[in-house]
């Protein structure tokens, strides 16, 4: 699961780029291996409490208690506000 989430992204891409271009190159690998391990740690840890939880609401009762209503309803707004900002951030892009 973490090595998955450690691979180099377009920005880590880069930043390297950019580094070894102003000769820092040492500068430019620490913070390429700092974002790696920062999105490895993100992702593994979503992962990780996304299965815990689950686990627990399936424990406590199953979909007929009251976890059973609230869990669809937070990630209907979670989705909504994920939605949101989304549009929110491309309103005010140059895109549109």
């Amino acid at each position: 699961m973490a090595s998955i989430a450690i691979r180099p992204c377009t920005g880590a891409i880069f930043l390297l780029v950019i580094a070894w271009q102003l000769d820092i190159k040492a500068a430019g690998f620490a913070a390429a291996v700092a974002m790696g391990l920062g999105t490895a740690i993100l992702t593994s840890t979503v992962a990780i409490s996304s299965v815990a939880l689950r686990g627990m609401a399936m424990f406590s009762g199953g979909r007929a208690g009251a976890i059973g209503v609230a869990a669809p309803v937070l990630q209907i707004i979670a989705g909504v506000l994920i939605l949101w900002f989304s549009v929110a951030l491309l309103s005010i892009s140059s895109i549109w």
